[in-house]
């Protein structure tokens, strides 16, 4: 199992993760033809009165703005924009066009990106195939906008017939992701973060725990598969520990705390928070946390 490459990896994904929002760095970057990190929103068309009207202002038509040819389509993405004092994208849209024809498939939402280079950690340029199938697949990023929240992801083998493999919310911990084969099946999983234990108690978001969190591919589905990564979640609370012991944090703690939790492993969840957390809210976290995992 590559259990400890993909934590590094999950690393990445954490650390920062809510100084980028502090330094409103947390949007995706818009990619034209070609996808570089650093490509701007082409500028409005001179036509400012085309469009539907938004109270006083107008919305522009959907517009190309960028597209990647593939082995079995074009992808395409679209944007349209609201004309204001401070113009403002308003949605995006991708269409996946096969090479020989036939039906489109459209996809449309709020910021979308389609470069790997944005959002997946040390991508290093080769092909995205996740199923192993050895076609590349099509992986679409969604942001919402806000300063946290909130990203999806939607996924696409480029297969013939066009297929979906997830459509996975992710909140607060999509803004950068990780693929990995962890179990020696060739088709990889898909690392992120799990926002479920944010705002504890009386701590800020910057001391809020992001456990992992594991999709694996069944069935020709993304499905979340923690507990069978059990060994990532170990070496993450190996990593918290290290770091614990050259200061005390919440969120070192709390994250112990959360990893066992997810795991199941109750009892030693509670034995670690009542040893290590030394909050004043400590009994206020405690209840949360008992929500969190009591059935529902």
């Amino acid at each position: 199992m590559r259990a400890d490459m993909g934590l590094r990896k999950l690393s990445s994904i954490l650390i920062g993760f809510t100084a980028l929002f502090s330094l409103g760095l947390g949007q995706s970057p818009l990619h034209a033809e070609p996808l570089t990190a650093s490509s701007k929103i082409p500028p409005l068309p001179e036509s400012r009165g085309s469009g539907p009207a938004l109270g006083s202002e107008q919305v522009t038509p959907y517009t190309v703005v960028g597209e990647k040819k593939f082995s079995n389509y074009k992808v395409e993405i679209q944007q349209r924009m609201t004309v204001a004092k401070f113009p403002r994208v308003e949605s995006m849209k991708v269409r996946i066009i096969p090479n020989e024809g036939g039906s489109v498939t459209t996809f449309t939402g709020t910021w979308v990106n389609f470069d790997p280079k944005a959002f997946v950690i040390d991508w290093q340029g080769k092909p995205l195939d996740l199923d192993g199938d050895g076609i590349e697949d099509l992986v679409l990023q969604n942001y919402s906008g806000g300063g946290h929240c909130c990203y999806n992801y939607v996924i696409y083998s480029l297969a013939k017939p066009l297929h979906k493999l997830g459509d996975l919310p992710m909140r607060d911990c999509g803004e950068k992701i990780s693929f990995e084969d962890l179990n020696g099946d060739k088709k990889l999983e898909l690392l992120s973060c799990n926002p479920d234990f944010i705002y504890l108690g009386d701590q800020p978001y910057s001391e809020s725990p992001f456990p992992p969190a594991i999709y694996t591919l069944k069935n020709g589905q993304y499905r979340r598969a923690d507990r069978e990564f059990k060994q990532v979640f170990l070496d993450d609370i190996q990593e918290q520990r290290e770091a614990l012991s050259k200061a005390y944090r919440p969120a070192n703690v709390l994250q112990i705390v959360a990893d066992y939790l997810v795991l199941g492993e109750e009892a030693t969840a509670w034995k670690e928070f009542d040893a290590l957390y030394q909050g004043a809210d400590k009994e206020k976290i405690r209840q949360q946390l008992l929500r969190l995992v009591s059935p529902r």
